[in-house]
């Protein structure tokens, strides 16, 4: 009976890929979590950064990423007089398949202009843009990344975005298995970062903020952290980048400011940057957030939103006032509902175009 329970013993030890650890590798030494941004994005995990069309999600993401490959502070003010996040100096490689060569090579000229870097072979920072095949549920996509990764030593991946970089539904099941992919690329020592949308609706009923992740409950359930990127309109220069899951410790809101140029008379950029954009109140959250829970959800209660701004991080007072002034300027809707409950909507079917825009500027009056 000995010899065939060592045996069970001796084949358990030789099962591939099924290390079976026990509390005295939880109780061993090990080194200290590393940042590629410190506090936003750590090394060895899996993340997503999302929000609607036109946020400058993909843009933002570029000029953090070429700030990372050289090290340098990411978002400093435009002052001089300090910066919001520290970088640890490392290989980056941005694979993008949504905005095409052409685009991708004037966004990372103009970032990498403004940073003072300049053309240059051996740079840390590498990009592939709107590759052959590219299909991360699929394995042998995974095997190709994880040849280049270690040909040039790449420690920040990021994915430009994931409706593009996959084959199945994002609807289905099946993400579970692509998160498992990105989740093996994580494993190997990298910060993968992972650029994705925001979904339309969810049948009127109050979300949380990482609810409105678009796609299968199990992408949102894979992520160690994940951003909501929000833009009040389409010409405004000031994002506010939310968290909405942290597995670690907990990230505040936080503000950047895009600050470009043109070549001359041209639309073609020449420079490009964020800088850091201090979030003022409580009450330039709200803007931030009301569009995307309305907009996420068609209609919501009055209660159900103030609770859902509040969870997010905003005060009451600043949420109530949000949807007041927002009342008073025609730009959110409301009707009375049954047990004398009300019942608030965007105006128009976009409401990150132009909802609240007024709001900012009224408050500040």
């Amino acid at each position: 009976m000995a010899t065939k329970k060592n045996n069970g013993k001796q084949k358990v030890k030789e099962m591939e890929g099924w290390r079976i650890k026990s509390l005295a590798d939880a109780f061993a030494p090990r080194p200290p979590r590393e940042w590629a941004v410190d506090g936003l994005f750590a090394f060895s995990t899996l993340n997503i950064v999302f929000g609607v069309e036109g946020c400058m999600k993909s843009l933002l993401m570029m000029d953090m990423s070429l700030c990372v490959s050289e090290g340098l502070p990411w978002l400093v003010y435009g002052d001089g007089s300090g910066y919001k996040f520290e970088t640890k100096q490392c290989n980056v490689l941005y694979v993008d398949c949504d905005n095409g060569s052409l685009t991708d090579d004037e966004r990372i000229n103009s970032f990498a202009i403004s940073h003072g870097l300049t053309a240059d072979e051996k740079s840390s920072f590498k990009y592939i843009s709107m590759p052959d095949d590219f299909d991360v549920s699929d394995q042998a996509t995974i095997d190709k990344v994880v040849i280049i990764a270690l040909a040039l030593n790449i420690r920040v991946l990021v994915l430009d975005n994931l409706g593009l970089i996959n084959s199945k539904d994002e609807n289905s099941p099946e993400m579970a298995r692509v998160m498992a992919n990105l989740r093996k690329l994580a494993n190997r020592g990298m910060c993968v970062i992972v650029v994705h949308h925001q979904r339309k609706s969810n049948g009127g009923q109050p979300v949380r903020l990482g609810e409105t992740l678009r796609g299968h409950s199990s992408i949102g359930a894979a992520l160690d952290f994940s951003y909501f990127v929000s833009r009040k309109d389409a010409t405004d220069s000031n994002v506010i980048v939310t968290p909405s899951k942290c597995r670690f410790a907990p990230v505040k809101p936080f503000g950047a400011e895009f600050k470009y140029t043109w070549i001359g008379e041209t639309k073609e950029l020449e420079t490009a940057l964020f800088l850091c954009h201090d979030i003022v109140d409580d009450m330039e959250k709200a803007v931030g957030l009301v569009p995307m829970l309305l907009g996420s959800v068609g209609e919501m209660t009055q209660t159900d939103l103030v609770r859902e701004l509040m969870r997010s991080g905003v005060s009451q007072r600043a949420a109530k006032d949000a949807i007041a002034t927002g009342l008073k300027n025609g730009l959110v809707s409301s009707r009375r509902g049954s047990h004398n409950a009300t019942f608030l909507s965007h105006v128009d079917g976009n409401p990150q175009k132009k909802l609240l825009s007024r709001i900012v500027e009224t408050t500040r009056k």
